[in-house]
């Protein structure tokens, strides 16, 4: 397996560098820098790059206006598209994804000049004079292409109510489909094959992430949908965070119900499984996996200033057998340790070194030894009173809204929309921060559905 990091040149790094990891034998080595010295991208973050799904050397990486395939060995560079000739001047791309197999790719397009955003390119190799723009209508966030090419959704705030919407366009027949917050439009997501894993902040449970079918009907309110539509797959024992990164890059070309995906985040409250790498199916049988502790350490010094940065927004490889993130940890050492006994192997990085975080571990419900179980022990019923009433709390410190009398319904769906506001203007801060972490590889050794055929 290959893996790339990027390591700060400024503190002694070789700006993006290459690993390989030995699946059979476990070892790490470090293949050395991606680029020379006097090469503009030796100084690039590596933010927003990554492997093609299909060609195990390709690396997509943004220049400007230009998207770009890297092969990491050969060190062959060669563009796929440039968005000033297809749009015109003053443009520049951001925020890139791609098909599985290579085809399609979207990109969020820039004002070269401002870094205003003007909407989302969808570009097909094999008809590169008739890209696809979807200009902004609100306010924007990002898009993405789903892993078949067909899809392509557009994260912004269409109405000017709640919170971020979605747009759902299918490239193959050009319809334009309104998603909207309060109906269960995505925050933070990741696409499959003609489906979405997507965190839904209206919903009555804390965290809840559920799974959309991207070509069926998506007008109904929150909890009316047609059966089979928006099942939930996970959720959270409180209001108090969310769901954080959600990855999917394990998908394959077949039904989401067969399939998993896994989340990374960070908290200061210890509350379960905000603090572990959790891995869940996609088949409303609400059984998830803990993997590990985050190893993440949100007082460390270093990361930024920030808890944005500092929390690990891991990857999961196309095998659906490791998964991958970043973490700041407090304590240098020569190994990672958890509190399970289990070692993780640092990577050899000549920038931050190894560090070391010895984690608490928190009251996840999951066993690390036996694998996948249903995510928490107590009874439903046990649950869902202990979550209204954390919410309740939080509704009544919830300032009163000039004008009217709201009900609690209102207020419920004023509160949702101001933690995804306060997500957002979280990451808005932190842009241009960088971060100095330590690498750290999990192999989902208990997943039945992330062996490796």
């Amino acid at each position: 397996m290959l893996i790339f990091l990027g390591l700060e040149r400024r503190s002694g790094g070789g700006g993006p560098t290459l690993f390989s990891y030995n699946k059979r034998t476990g070892e790490t080595s470090n293949l050395g820098a991606m680029f020379s010295p006097d090469s503009p991208y030796s100084w690039g973050t590596g933010e927003g790059w990554y492997f093609s799904a299909s060609q195990p050397t390709t690396l997509y990486l943004n220049n400007g206006p230009r998207m770009m395939r890297f092969d990491v060995m050969t060190h062959a560079m060669s563009e796929v598209y440039n968005v000033e000739t297809l749009l015109g001047a003053g443009r520049v791309i951001w925020q890139m994804h791609s098909s599985n197999d290579d085809h399609v790719h979207s990109a969020t397009v820039k004002d070269s000049s401002t870094y205003k955003e003007l909407g989302c390119i969808a570009f097909d190799d094999r008809h590169p004079t008739s890209p696809t723009f979807v200009a902004a209508k609100g306010d924007y966030d990002e898009c993405q292409i789903d892993k078949s090419g067909r899809y392509l959704v557009v994260k912004e705030n269409v109405d000017g109510r709640n919170g971020e919407d979605n747009r759902i366009i299918d490239l193959n027949t050009g319809n334009d489909t309104i998603f909207l917050d309060e109906n269960g439009a995505a925050g933070h997501s990741d696409l499959g094959y003609g489906y979405m894993v997507a965190e839904d902040n209206f919903n009555p449970m804390p965290g809840a992430v559920r799974v959309w079918q991207l070509g069926q009907d998506l007008s109904g309110a929150n909890q009316a949908h047609a059966a089979g539509q928006g099942t939930l797959v996970y959720e959270l024992s409180s209001w108090s965070t969310g769901i954080g990164h959600i990855a999917h890059g394990n998908s394959k070309n077949a039904a989401s119900n067969s399939q998993m995906a896994c989340v990374s985040n960070a908290s200061r409250d210890n509350l379960p499984r905000v603090n572990d790498i959790v891995c869940f199916r996609l088949d409303g049988s609400m059984q998830a996996l803990v993997v590990a502790p985050n190893m993440s350490d949100l007082n460390a010094a270093g990361g930024g200033s920030d808890d944005y940065w500092k929390i690990p927004s891991g990857n999961i490889d196309v095998t659906g057998e490791y998964f991958i993130w970043v973490a700041g940890c407090s304590h240098p050492d020569d190994a990672l340790s958890d509190d399970t006994g289990a070692d993780h192997s640092g990577t050899d990085d000549s920038d931050a070194g190894t560090g070391s975080c010895t984690h608490a571990g928190s009251d996840s419900g999951a066993d690390h030894a036996d694998g996948w179980q249903r995510d928490v022990d107590e009874p439903d019923e046990r649950r869902r009173e202990r979550r209204d009433a954390d919410q309740d709390r939080r509704l009544q410190r919830l300032p009163g809204r000039h004008g009217g009398v709201e009900s609690n319904g209102e207020r419920r769906r004023r509160l949702a929309v101001l933690d995804r506001r306060q997500q957002h203007a979280a990451i808005r801060r932190a842009g241009g921060q960088r971060h100095r972490h330590d690498a750290i590889g999990h192999q989902l050794r208990h997943s039945p559905a992330g062996r490796r055929r």
